[in-house]
C-alpha cells in the first residue's frame, strides 16, 4: 500500500512496500506480490506558495520468483518541470529475496543514475527482515527494517534510516514505525517517523479501498500538510 508516490531513501515500509513503487523503495520486495501486474498513478497537489505539483506513473509485474517495476516522476512548479524515473528487478530464493534498482531524480541534470540494492529475509508469514543500500555510487546510506506479516489481516514494521556512510557521526537518523490493517475491501496505513537531527516527528495516514478485484483508490495525508491521491489498476 502506502507510501504511494515516494521513492528513494524511505521513511518506512522497506519490507511491506506498495507494489507500484516497490522498485523505487526496495526492489527485493517485487517478487513477493505473487503473480500480478499493476499500473499505478499518484498525484500530490501544491497547497502552498513555492510548492510543486508532484506526479507519478508506474508499472510493476511479478511472476512469482521474479519481479520488475519502473516509473516516471514529475514535479511542476512555477519554473520548468523536473522529470525523473526509476526501474528495478527482484529475484526470490526461498526465504531470501534480492533486488537491484536505478533511480534518476532529474533527467535534465547530467549525472549518473543512483544505484540501490535491496534484501528481504523471512517466510511468507511471520517475522521478516529487510535492508536497502541506497545510491551506492554516491554517498551511500542504508535503511534497516524488521516486520511481522499477519497475512491478509495486517502487517507491522519498524525501520531505521541511517545517515550517509561517509558521515555516520552526523545525528541524521530517522526511526519509523508503520502498520497496514486490512478489513475486507478496505485498508488503513499508519506511519510515525522520528528525525534525530531536528528532534522532530512526521506522521502519515492513508485509506485504501478496492472497487472490485482490479481497481483501487488511495488517499494519503502526511504532516505537516501534504495530500496524495493514488489510483491502482491490477491486471
Amino acid at each position: 500500500m502506502a507510501p504511494t508516490n515516494s521513492i528513494g531513501p524511505s521513511l518506512g515500509g522497506i519490507i511491506f512496500t506498495g507494489f507500484g513503487v516497490a522498485a523505487g523503495i526496495n526492489p527485493a520486495t517485487l517478487p513477493g506480490f505473487k503473480k500480478a501486474s499493476v499500473v499505478h498513478l499518484g498525484y500530490t497537489p501544491a497547497l502552498n506558495n513555492g510548492e510543486a505539483h508532484q506526479g507519478l506513473l508506474s508499472l510493476a509485474t511479478s511472476k512469482g520468483k521474479f519481479g520488475f517495476g519502473m516509473g516516471l516522476t514529475t514535479a511542476q512548479g512555477s519554473g520548468a518541470g523536473v522529470y525523473g524515473g526509476f526501474a528495478g528487478i527482484g529475484r526470490s530464493f526461498e526465504n531470501v529475496s534480492l533486488g537491484l534498482a536505478v533511480r534518476d531524480q532529474s533527467f535534465s541534470v547530467r549525472s549518473d543514475p543512483e544505484v540501490d540494492i535491496g534484501l528481504t529475509l523471512g517466510s511468507e508469514r511471520g517475522l521478516k527482515g529487510g535492508l536497502v543500500l541506497y545510491h551506492l555510487n554516491n554517498a551511500a546510506r542504508a535503511s534497516v527494517g524488521v516486520g511481522f506479516d499477519g497475512g491478509k489481516k495486517y502487517n507491522l514494521e519498524g525501520t531505521v534510516l541511517l545517515p550517509a556512510f561517509n558521515n555516520l557521526g552526523n545525528n541524521g537518523y530517522v526511526l519509523s514505525v508503520s502498520a497496514n490493517i486490512f478489513i475486507d475491501w478496505f485498508g488503513v496505513y499508519f506511519r510515525t517517523s522520528y528525525f534525530t537531527s531536528g528532534n522532530d516527528y512526521q506522521h502519515a495516514i492513508a485509506l485504501n479501498t478496492w472497487l472490485g478485484e482490479n481497481f483501487s483508490l488511495l488517499v494519503q495525508y502526511d504532516t505537516p500538510q501534504t495530500w496524495t491521491l493514488g489510483l491502482t489498476l491490477k491486471f
